[in-house]
């Protein structure tokens, strides 16, 4: 299952607070970490990394918190990759 979360506690859209939830990340994360994947992507191609490999997902709960807004672009689409498989990664800025 996937949750798409885009109303975030650090941007006051239109809905404000009564759209957000920034305790969903900690309610899930208190769940059984096997099942629970939480993803805060950066930016549009981490963004379609993290949906690539969260559509391909079964028996897991993906929790996606991403902008609605237009943010800055951080990584190439392969570090992007790369970061969602591993989870982490060392870029030479």
């Amino acid at each position: 299952m996937n949750v798409i979360a885009t109303s975030t506690a650090f941007q006051q859209d239109h809905n404000g607070y009564t759209h957000q939830d920034p305790g969903i990340l900690g309610h899930l994360a208190d769940k059984r970490p096997e099942l629970i994947r939480e993803y805060l992507p950066a930016d549009s191609n981490t963004l379609l990394a993290v949906m690539d490999k969260s559509l391909k997902e079964r028996n897991v709960i993906n929790l996606i918190v991403a902008s609605k807004q237009p943010r800055e672009q951080f990584y190439t689409i392969k570090e992007a990759k790369e970061l969602v498989e591993k989870g982490y990664k060392v870029i030479d800025w």
